[in-house]
């Protein structure tokens, strides 16, 4: 391990997800994405998402259960395009918040990313328009 290793590895991963939900009940909804991790990978998945508190309006804030799972693919255009591939879950638990000012929704969550075997701890916010 060199310092260019220690330098360029900084032990956090960052990744932006996009995708579409559909609410099938108040509270089971289900979708699908695309992500990017690290502009190394590309994901694609489906999510699942259950509100441990039923919904009565879209201004509520409760608990949630969610798992996204799909297929995880390597970006680098090399000699061996692809060689780094597999599948990708990761479960999580949030919160969702309405924000009344910003008139959107916002969830906090904590969760673990699985990949390749390896298993990597993760909180993040997401954002809904």
């Amino acid at each position: 391990m060199g310092i260019d290793n220690v330098v360029n590895d900084p032990g956090m991963t960052y990744a932006l997800f996009g995708g579409i939900n559909y609410r099938i009940t108040p509270r089971f909804s289900l979708g699908l994405g695309v992500g990017i991790y690290k502009t190394e990978f590309v994901a694609a998945y489906l999510h699942l998402n259950f509100n441990l508190r039923r919904e009565h309006s879209t201004k509520d804030n409760y608990p949630y259960i969610g798992i996204q799972a799909g297929g995880v693919y390597s970006t680098w255009i090399g000699e061996n395009f692809g060689d780094e591939r597999g599948f990708m879950m990761e479960p999580r638990l949030g919160w969702s918040f309405y924000s009344k000012k910003g008139q959107l929704r916002y969830n906090v969550f904590a969760g673990a990313n699985l990949f390749s075997f390896s298993l990597t701890p993760k909180i993040g916010i997401a954002f809904e328009l």
